[in-house]
């Protein structure tokens, strides 16, 4: 009933062929050193990203740091001037102070927040260019005969960037 081991061991060579050839031909077969390659590729533009967006944040940090500074001594200097000539601060006059230090703080909230954004796009950049690295990085066992990549990141080219034109 079972199958004799010396039958077995022939079979083996061609059965390991035929997968190989199956690998080769549908390009499923990776080879290790370059996805591993591929893979730290990746990281590394993913942790290069993850720096320049930390670098983003502190440079809008400093703005706005900066330009608080720089509107609070304007300030300083306006009240300094208006202590000095004796008018009553109240009514109309202190309305338009205090809007006017409303809108230096959204100013500085503005270059915050401008800074965040630019991080997280810094940030998704860099993840996109990890898993294009990881997605073109996987090379077929030949390393020739298949370097288009999987049948899902092919696909625009399939269709020519566009189904119907």
């Amino acid at each position: 009933m079972g199958m004799n081991q010396n039958a077995a061991g022939l079979f083996q060579p061609g059965t390991d062929l035929a997968g190989s050839v199956y690998q080769l031909l549908t390009g499923t077969g990776i080879s290790p050193g370059r996805g591993s390659e591929a893979e730290e590729s990746a990281r590394l533009k993913e942790f290069e990203a993850s720096v320049k967006a930390q670098d983003i944040l502190r440079r809008a940090d400093a703005d706005a740091d900066a330009l608080r500074t720089d509107r609070e001594a304007r300030r300083g200097t306006q009240n300094a001037a208006w202590g000095a000539s004796g008018l009553a601060m109240s009514g109309s006059k202190e309305l338009l102070r205090q809007s006017a230090r409303i809108k230096d703080g959204q100013d500085e909230e503005d270059l915050r927040a401008e800074g965040a954004e630019a991080a997280r796009d810094a940030l998704n950049q860099g993840r996109a260019a990890g898993n294009l690295t990881r997605i073109n990085g996987s090379v077929p066992i030949s390393g020739a005969a298949n370097t288009q990549g999987s049948i899902l990141s092919s696909g625009s080219k399939i269709y020519k960037y566009g189904r119907w034109s």
